[in-house]
């Protein structure tokens, strides 16, 4: 429940994905201002990792005006990680006004241990569409059927799921049943992640 949710990050954030409020308790610690946050996009100088896929979430709250829970780790531009249990709940407006949301969030993971210095955070862009999205997977089917060979078609399929997701890292596997490990067959995994932490299809995991 979220009455029972002891909040250490909260802010306001509205449909254009500007910061309206922010406060978080260790804010000053990392030298986040929020006189210098509010009126800038989400991301822009902190928020998720993952920014694609959180917009999508809160567009989706602001739709269907449904409270969503979720974990979500954050970076900002100094490479700091956090993974913090989120709370969006839409804003009741008047019509006139900016629809916005009201982020929770309990941290429950501080610094995490892949965070690096001078890590860029990925592109505040406005979320695609759902045309986008789907013009996409399109454009991975027609690749998959041009070629019968089975390595290029996990390959094609992983890098096209990676950066429709907008994901750090995405994997394609094999298992056997019986087995303890899988196979990883395919990957992507973003430019600003480093290669020596990118697996090479076949590793066993």
């Amino acid at each position: 429940m979220l009455s029972d949710m002891t909040a250490d990050l909260v802010y306001i954030q509205d449909a254009l994905d500007e910061f309206r409020s922010f406060y978080w308790r260790e804010a000053d610690s990392y030298g986040l201002h929020p006189d210098q946050l509010v009126g800038t996009p989400v991301g822009a100088n902190f928020g998720p990792v993952a920014i694609v896929p959180y917009l999508s979430r809160v567009h989706q709250v602001l739709e269907t005006q449904i409270p969503a829970q979720f974990p979500c780790e954050f970076w900002d531009r100094q490479g700091h990680g956090w993974l913090f249990d989120l709370w969006i709940s839409p804003i009741p407006l008047s019509e006139a006004a900016t629809p916005q949301v009201l982020v929770m969030g309990c941290l429950q993971v501080k610094a995490l241990d892949h965070a690096s210095p001078n890590v860029p955070l990925p592109s505040t862009t406005p979320i695609p569409s759902a045309d986008y999205y789907q013009k996409l997977l399109t454009q991975i089917a027609w690749n998959i059927r041009r070629t019968l060979d089975l390595d290029t078609i996990r390959q094609q399929a992983v890098e096209g799921l990676g950066k429709a997701l907008g994901v750090s890292r995405c994997l394609i596997c094999s298992y056997e049943r019986g087995s303890e490990s899988v196979t990883v067959m395919a990957e992507y995994c973003q430019p600003a992640f480093s290669p020596d932490a990118a697996s090479s299809p076949g590793d066993r995991r």
